[in-house]
């Protein structure tokens, strides 16, 4: 686990190291990789061949573990791409997701507090009701 960029990044937020599994979805194209690392307004996927930077896309983060594994879904838009991966800045989520990614960056953090005060700012994505199953 890792928390922040390193210092010469300028985003703001902390983030931490996964392993979890990650699939974008924009347009036709449907890209699988794996997550460098989260945080509560973004991922780092790694992941050949990308999206567009600029693209809308959804994403889905699998959470094994469980019995079965529980996919997350949150709509977003790639920032930027190099040759590793892409990094997707989150722009809407059903109100569960919130609470699942909350709570992996909390499980994965050194400083919970951090993220707590983080998860109580106003989000710059909207809010989604619960999606129906």
């Amino acid at each position: 686990m890792i928390d922040d960029w390193s210092q010469g990044e300028r985003r703001e937020g902390t983030r931490v190291h996964t392993a979890l599994d990650g699939r974008v979805r924009s347009g036709g194209l449907v890209v699988r990789g794996r997550v460098r690392d989260l945080s509560l307004k973004g991922v780092y996927l790694l992941c050949r061949p990308h999206v567009q930077a600029g693209a809308d896309c959804r994403v889905t983060l699998v959470l094994t573990g469980a019995e079965t594994p529980v996919p997350v879904e949150v709509d977003g838009r790639v920032v930027s791409t190099d040759e590793r991966g892409m990094a997707i800045e989150f722009t809407e989520m059903p109100v569960e997701s919130l609470d699942y990614l909350r709570n992996l960056v909390l499980y994965n953090s050194s400083d919970t507090e951090r993220v707590e005060r983080e998860f109580r700012q106003p989000p710059t994505f909207r809010r989604r009701k619960p999606s129906k199953t």
